[in-house]
């Protein structure tokens, strides 16, 4: 199978299980539901997989700062607009 075609899979594979359940259930339920209906077609399922990350933050501040459009840059744009708001 081509990878659009397990992208399709997955994706009508998740509307199926919103429309069926609807909204407002642990998320828990929509993995069982989600892994369930991928398993009917055939697909390998492996949830909840660990990922490297890269971010070496050591907290959400600094995850913040490091954003475009954030920090240093930012404080440039609001004093050409005059924004008296960018250093408070």
């Amino acid at each position: 199978m081509h990878e659009n075609e397990i992208a399709q899979q997955i994706v009508d594979a998740a509307l199926r299980v919103h429309m069926a359940l609807g909204p407002g259930l642990l998320e828990s339920v929509y993995q069982a539901a989600l892994e369930y209906e991928l398993k009917k077609r055939r697909l390998r399922v492996s949830p909840q997989q660990a990922i490297a990350s890269d971010l070496r933050v050591s907290s959400h501040r600094d995850w913040i700062s490091r954003r475009p459009g954030s920090g240093e840059q930012s404080d440039r744009r609001n004093q050409v607009r005059g924004d008296h708001r960018a250093g408070a």
